[in-house]
């Protein structure tokens, strides 16, 4: 009787299960995800990503693309670099093998409601850094490679052909930043932003930047150079010509940045291109380059073909790594909002023939912001986040390419 009794509310559950327009009737209800609505949610909307692999000489870079922002989690353990993302993804394979000393091979594993890349490493396998990057919206994963650092074993040879067997010693190597120009914004008559209490972007951020230049030459093997060291008039376009002139590493245009709207405040970071990431930053390019007119077609093309093509497309990669490391650090040591990483037509960055980044430093326009901004402290902080900024930035520089300067 209890036998018959649990066919009948077998077969019954089944029939309710069907009803619900399930595709297999015949599963068992309770092992079904029809209990679980997410769980039917996430397997119909699971998004679908694209994954490219790229070996270089340094490094080997991985990259996730999706249609919408994906987060992930990533760490290292025991040989493996596991990526965490908190919802199921359709990935174009399960497994690819690499084998190119760096990485073995990767695997996805993709459940119900997460999946994980797990990524084999290779004997040559170093360090790694990871950055999200937008229109596509990309994951990237940059995994270093280990070089040798030490001269090769070389046998004992008969003196009288020594001259001529002898083999030449390794070079110390360059370091792969030398040069670190710091450009503040506008100056002289271009004073910039004005706060609501009168205080002006172009003197915010010239003092921000000798705070900088300071802790980069007492800390740092580098050489600074400001393109103003006074409160002076200086065209944008004569200010990537003096980094490029300097044979500059890295280009820093530092800026406050302005709203009507009162409430608006943070910090954000730009880097270079034709295409903005939004209407603010637009609109935010279009104040920076005035009193330079970028409106006219004819004009921007041919800045584009002969600045942006020909030199920071080289380094857009850099600069969006370099863009990414300041905003962490401005938002963790300044505890502000963080408006995010972003791309806009800034003449100030064309042309450069080096990582280049536009930062705003945050909106001297909002009433708070203004008071902290006119205190040396403050100041101080913001010169303190950059310099970390910066010296992280040459770390993974130098990482990336044991130490030499790299190249393509």
């Amino acid at each position: 009787m209890r036998a018959g009794s649990l066919f009948l509310l077998y077969l019954f559950l089944c029939i309710l299960y069907s009803s619900h327009g399930a595709s297999h009737p015949l599963i068992p209800p309770l092992l079904s995800s029809v209990g679980n609505p997410r769980e039917v949610l996430l397997y119909q909307n699971e998004e679908k990503i694209d994954f490219r692999a790229f070996s270089h000489k340094g490094y080997t870079r991985l990259v996730v693309e999706s249609g919408e922002y994906l987060p992930c989690s990533i760490f290292e353990d025991a040989g493996q670099l596991v990526v965490y993302f908190p919802l199921r993804v359709s990935p174009p394979w399960k497994k690819k093998t690499l084998d190119d000393g760096v990485v073995n091979q990767l695997t996805f594993y993709v459940g119900s409601s997460n999946s994980t890349l797990v990524i084999s490493l290779g004997s040559y396998f170093k360090a790694y850094n990871t950055f999200h990057l937008e229109k596509p919206n990309r994951i990237v994963i940059d995994l270093y490679r280990q070089l040798p650092t030490t001269n090769p074993t070389i046998e004992r040879i008969n003196p009288s052909t020594a001259e001529q067997e002898r083999t030449p010693p390794i070079p110390n190597p360059s370091p792969a930043i030398q040069t670190v120009v710091l450009d503040p914004g506008h100056g002289g008559d271009d004073v910039g932003a004005k706060g609501r209490t009168g205080l002006l972007e172009k003197e915010v951020v010239l003092d921000i930047t000798r705070m900088l230049r300071q802790l980069l030459t007492s800390n740092l093997d580098v050489n600074v150079v400001l393109t103003r060291e006074t409160d002076e008039n200086l065209p944008l376009e004569q200010r990537t010509a003096k980094a490029n002139n300097v044979k500059g590493d890295l280009f820093i245009s530092i800026h406050t940045n302005a709203s009507r709207k009162r409430g608006v405040k943070g910090a954000e970071t730009f880097f270079m291109s034709y295409e903005p990431t939004d209407d603010e930053s637009s609109q935010l390019a279009a104040r920076e380059n005035f009193p330079i007119v970028l409106g006219d077609p004819t004009l921007a093309s041919d800045l584009q073909l002969t600045l942006w093509d020909m030199a920071q497309a080289e380094y857009l990669n850099e600069s969006s790594q370099l863009a990414e490391i300041i905003q962490q650090e401005l938002n963790l040591r300044l505890n502000i909002e963080n408006r995010g990483i972003k791309q806009a037509p800034f003449a100030v960055l064309m042309g450069a023939a080096m990582p280049a980044v536009l930062i705003e430093v945050g909106f001297i326009s909002n009433s708070s912001e203004e008071r902290e901004l006119r205190t040396e402290s403050y100041r101080q902080k913001i010169a303190y986040s950059l310099f970390r900024s910066i010296s992280n930035f040459i770390q993974l520089y130098e990482r990336k390419t044991g130490n030499y300067p790299l190249q393509y």
